[in-house]
Protein backbone atom coordinates (compact mmCIF):
# COMPACT_ATOMS: atom_id res chain seq x y z
CA UNK A 1 0.00 0.00 0.00
CA UNK A 2 1.35 3.44 -0.88
CA UNK A 3 1.36 6.67 1.04
CA UNK A 4 -1.17 9.47 0.94
CA UNK A 5 0.41 12.88 1.40
CA UNK A 6 -1.69 15.89 2.34
CA UNK A 7 0.07 19.22 2.32
CA UNK A 8 0.03 22.78 1.07
CA UNK A 9 1.46 22.32 -2.42
CA UNK A 10 5.09 23.19 -1.74
CA UNK A 11 4.66 25.73 1.05
CA UNK A 12 6.64 25.26 4.24
CA UNK A 13 3.85 23.85 6.39
CA UNK A 14 3.56 20.52 8.15
CA UNK A 15 2.71 17.61 5.90
CA UNK A 16 0.49 14.72 6.99
CA UNK A 17 1.66 11.33 5.75
CA UNK A 18 -0.70 8.36 6.02
CA UNK A 19 0.56 4.87 5.30
CA UNK A 20 0.12 1.25 6.32
CA UNK A 21 0.81 2.30 9.92
CA UNK A 22 -2.42 4.32 9.97
CA UNK A 23 -4.34 1.33 8.59
CA UNK A 24 -2.90 -0.90 11.32
CA UNK A 25 -3.77 1.62 14.04
CA UNK A 26 -7.36 1.99 12.85
CA UNK A 27 -7.75 -1.79 12.57
CA UNK A 28 -6.53 -2.24 16.16
CA UNK A 29 -9.06 0.34 17.36
CA UNK A 30 -11.86 -1.39 15.45
CA UNK A 31 -10.95 -4.76 16.98
CA UNK A 32 -10.88 -3.25 20.46
CA UNK A 33 -14.57 -2.40 20.15
CA UNK A 34 -15.51 -6.06 19.72
CA UNK A 35 -15.77 -7.71 23.12
CA UNK A 36 -14.56 -11.23 23.80
CA UNK A 37 -17.66 -13.42 24.14
CA UNK A 38 -16.17 -16.46 25.87
CA UNK A 39 -14.85 -16.66 29.40
CA UNK A 40 -13.60 -19.55 31.51
CA UNK A 41 -15.41 -19.66 34.84
CA UNK A 42 -13.58 -21.30 37.73
CA UNK A 43 -15.58 -22.56 40.69
CA UNK A 44 -13.99 -21.33 43.93
CA UNK A 45 -15.42 -24.34 45.79
CA UNK A 46 -14.11 -27.27 43.72
CA UNK A 47 -11.85 -25.70 41.10
CA UNK A 48 -13.92 -26.93 38.16
CA UNK A 49 -13.24 -24.80 35.05
CA UNK A 50 -15.59 -24.41 32.12
CA UNK A 51 -15.63 -22.19 29.04
CA UNK A 52 -18.95 -20.36 28.76
CA UNK A 53 -20.50 -18.11 26.13
CA UNK A 54 -21.35 -14.73 27.66
CA UNK A 55 -24.66 -13.03 26.90
CA UNK A 56 -24.34 -9.64 25.22
CA UNK A 57 -27.72 -8.21 26.16
CA UNK A 58 -28.18 -9.52 29.70
CA UNK A 59 -26.30 -10.20 32.93
CA UNK A 60 -25.77 -13.71 34.19
CA UNK A 61 -26.31 -13.59 37.93
CA UNK A 62 -26.06 -17.34 38.62
CA UNK A 63 -23.94 -20.23 37.39
CA UNK A 64 -24.50 -23.86 38.39
CA UNK A 65 -21.13 -25.55 38.74
CA UNK A 66 -21.19 -28.90 36.94
CA UNK A 67 -18.36 -30.13 39.19
CA UNK A 68 -19.91 -29.73 42.64
CA UNK A 69 -23.41 -28.35 42.05
CA UNK A 70 -22.70 -25.08 43.90
CA UNK A 71 -24.65 -22.10 42.56
CA UNK A 72 -22.26 -19.18 42.09
CA UNK A 73 -23.47 -15.61 42.52
CA UNK A 74 -21.53 -12.40 41.77
CA UNK A 75 -19.17 -11.18 44.48
CA UNK A 76 -20.13 -7.92 46.16
CA UNK A 77 -19.38 -5.04 43.80
CA UNK A 78 -19.41 -7.21 40.67
CA UNK A 79 -22.28 -7.21 38.20
CA UNK A 80 -22.23 -10.87 37.15
CA UNK A 81 -20.55 -14.25 37.58
CA UNK A 82 -18.17 -13.57 34.67
CA UNK A 83 -16.80 -10.47 36.39
CA UNK A 84 -16.38 -12.42 39.63
CA UNK A 85 -15.15 -15.84 38.49
CA UNK A 86 -14.34 -15.59 34.79
CA UNK A 87 -11.09 -15.09 32.93
CA UNK A 88 -12.76 -12.32 30.91
CA UNK A 89 -15.26 -9.77 32.29
CA UNK A 90 -18.68 -9.42 30.70
CA UNK A 91 -19.02 -7.59 27.33
CA UNK A 92 -20.42 -4.30 28.72
CA UNK A 93 -17.55 -4.01 31.21
CA UNK A 94 -15.02 -4.80 28.45
CA UNK A 95 -16.47 -1.89 26.47
CA UNK A 96 -16.31 0.46 29.45
CA UNK A 97 -20.09 0.59 29.78
CA UNK A 98 -22.32 0.05 32.78
CA UNK A 99 -23.57 -3.48 33.04
CA UNK A 100 -27.19 -4.41 33.66
CA UNK A 101 -28.68 -0.92 33.46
Amino acid sequence: MGQIVCGSGGQKEPVLVASDTWTKVTNVKAKAKRPELKSTITCPHCGHRQIEQMPTKACQFFWDCPGCGEVLKPKEGDCCVFCSYGTVPCPPIQLGEDCCD
